[in-house]
């Protein structure tokens, strides 16, 4: 399949409608794991992609497409509905998110990216309160909010849950007044979110400060079935066979994965392209 999930955004003037991706598991698509899909003009929808495990796609975890166009270029779009990309966990894509002119990226893990982690968030857009790990360059012409972005090792167990001593642990914001309007974090416990789609969880050595569980299901088990095949054992969704190529193996798997991209404290933080 080519793209996991995708949203054209026709020509729509009705009453506001609330497109909501949720907690969904998307790996070793061919395309995108999520693509938003551009049409001239304004469409009256509020998106909101969160919790999501977003792995080891070929092209984009999050892309953002113009004029109709499905055929990813990693150009972004000018998007102008907004979108709300709140509390998940991007690896192994090349490039993390491709975004639009109006689009909020918050409490997401943004890792592993072969080429780039956030590019082209632009216009109303912000980028706040994520971690970004071992992209080969994080950051180019996006809105980031610099003092609320994590630049460390998230330290994830092979289910990208934030293990002991994770900086990811209740570093995530509650709520947000971004663009006139309040955006709120989904349900969390502790005395913040977590960053990422996996909160930490006391069962594998990692708790809130206040010592509270996780709610959520997570990959169990992952092995490789056969040459590109890879099979998934999870309570959520379910079990799954995933394709993926051997060189860009999601993290925690048992066998080694190669790490292209150099350690942040030498790759650009941001940079603005004309």
């Amino acid at each position: 399949k080519d793209d996991g999930i995708e949203v054209r955004l026709h020509a729509y003037t009705g009453p506001t409608l609330q497109v909501l991706i949720r907690n969904n598991f998307i790996a070793a698509c061919l395309e995108d794991g999520i693509q938003l899909i551009d049409y001239a003009g304004a469409s009256n929808r509020v998106i909101r992609i969160e919790g999501n495990l977003v792995l080891n796609n070929a092209k984009a975890g999050l892309g953002c497409m113009a004029d109709g166009n499905t055929s990813e270029n990693f150009a972004g779009a000018p998007l102008v509905e907004p979108v709300h990309v709140i509390g998940n966990t991007f690896s192994w894509n090349p490039y993390g998110i491709t975004g639009g002119d109006n689009m909020l990226i918050m409490n997401n893990i943004i890792q592993n990216s072969e080429q780039i982690g956030v590019k082209r968030v632009i216009g109303t857009s912000l980028v706040a309160y994520n971690s970004l790990w071992y992209n080969t360059l994080d950051l180019e012409n996006a809105n980031v909010d610099a003092g609320t972005t994590v630049l460390l090792d998230p330290i994830l167990d092979p289910n990208f849950y934030p293990q002991y001593g994770s900086p990811c642990i209740d570093a995530g914001a509650t709520a947000l007044v971004w663009n006139g309007s309040s955006v709120t974090a989904s349900a969390w416990l502790g005395r913040a979110p977590d960053l990422g789609a996996e909160p930490c969880d006391p069962l594998r050595g990692t708790a809130h400060a206040d010592g509270s569980a996780p709610h959520r299901g997570s990959i169990t088990s992952c092995s490789r079935i056969g040459r590109g095949s890879w099979l998934f054992a999870a309570v959520r969704p379910g079990p799954a066979r995933v394709r993926g190529r051997p060189a860009r193996r999601p993290r925690g798997t048992s066998v080694p994965h190669r790490i292209r991209s150099p350690s942040p404290t030498s790759t650009p933080f941001a940079r603005s392209t004309p």
